[in-house]
């Protein structure tokens, strides 16, 4: 990336905003209610964890001397984290971040990795404090913990990065196919909780690179949950999730298209003429109002990959407690612009 085109998006990261709003309530103080979410994926894992890295008091961790042996590394959000972080990922090592401004220094230390990578969204800002890139298929995929008290919740992401949860797609998309041999340009991931529950949104950009145009698919997936995973509920339920994705390119298909199952009412209310795919998903049974997974995918064409490609995207997730005479609302959005370097 150029080293401009680098200072420009660290300039919007750090002006960006968390939209975020809940009820009569914020989204900090209202966390408690439900507690953390359970710690997974560390119990078999070998740490390196740097000098300046806090880790909460009760935390118990295998650690080893040299980063490049470790299933994880932890560095400190400084600029002397950079080079050692891009020479750990060289050796396929999953690099996570804890600090002020996390978020700055992943920035840093991906654009020195020569490998593809993107972010979902630049609507965060410098209190950022838990990242983490991990390498994957020639690509890098980059998580951003956009809600995590440092350190408090750094085992968590620790967790979260080692090991995401799997999810089920409630909707297929395999009406926009995708074709033979295309690459990937990574994930990048936003993820969080609140009072209302747990999200998790997960951007994946794949172009077929030997055609002319260049075919573009960017996947968005949404997973919602109500209450924690394998935790308490909490009052609220999960209402809605909806994607949007605006493009500078014409969009040539999009899905899914809008139905109604057993589990989800699909609402597909993309607008061809202002390049916005844009889907909205309700649960219709109980179990979809405990948890589900939406999932878009838009197909756009370009004339040359050889830029950053780019575009404007927003997960809106939504819970619900349901009153008598009005329903109490817990919403979280991940707004903002998104980039990909294809290198």
């Amino acid at each position: 990336m150029p080293s401009t085109t680098r200072r420009a998006l660290l300039a919007t990261v750090a002006t960006g905003t968390v939209g975020a709003v809940a009820g009569c309530q914020s989204l900090t103080d209202d966390r408690a209610s439900l507690g953390r979410p359970s710690v997974t994926g560390l119990s078999t894992a070998t740490l390196w964890v740097g000098d300046d890295v806090s880790l909460p008091p009760s935390t118990t961790v295998e650690t080893v001397s040299d980063p490049t042996d470790a299933d994880l590394a932890v560095y400190p959000a400084v600029d002397g984290s950079v080079d050692a972080a891009i020479e750990t990922l060289a050796a396929d090592v999953p690099v996570a971040v804890a600090g002020d401004d996390a978020l700055g220094t992943l920035l840093a230390i991906c654009d020195g990795a020569d490998r593809p990578y993107g972010f979902a969204s630049n609507g965060w800002n410098s209190r950022t404090d838990v990242a983490g890139v991990v390498p994957s298929s020639g690509a890098l995929d980059t998580h951003v913990f956009v809600t995590a008290d440092y350190p408090d919740d750094l085992p968590w992401a620790l967790g979260e990065l080692r090991q995401p949860p799997s999810y089920e797609r409630t909707v297929p998309i395999e009406h926009v196919p995708l074709p033979e041999n295309v690459r990937s340009l990574g994930t990048a991931r936003v993820r969080g909780y609140n009072g209302g529950g747990e999200f998790d949104r997960r951007d994946r950009v794949l172009v077929r690179p030997d055609s002319d145009p260049t075919p573009v698919f960017v996947d968005i997936e949404a997973t919602i949950v109500a209450g924690r995973r394998g935790g308490p509920s909490g009052p609220y339920r999960t209402d809605r999730v909806e994607t949007v994705a605006h493009f500078d390119q014409r969009f040539t298909d999009v899905g899914p298209s809008g139905q109604t199952t057993d589990a989800l009412r699909v609402q597909n209310v993309s607008d061809a003429t202002e390049n916005t795919a844009n889907t909205v998903f309700t649960p219709r049974n109980s179990e979809t109002r405990s948890s589900f997974t939406a999932c878009q995918r838009a197909r756009v064409v370009l004339d040359d990959l050889s830029e950053p490609f780019r575009y404007t995207g927003n997960v809106r997730f939504r819970w619900i407690d349901p009153q008598l005479l009005e329903d109490d609302a817990f919403v979280h959005h991940t707004p903002g612009s998104a980039v990909w370097y294809p290198r």
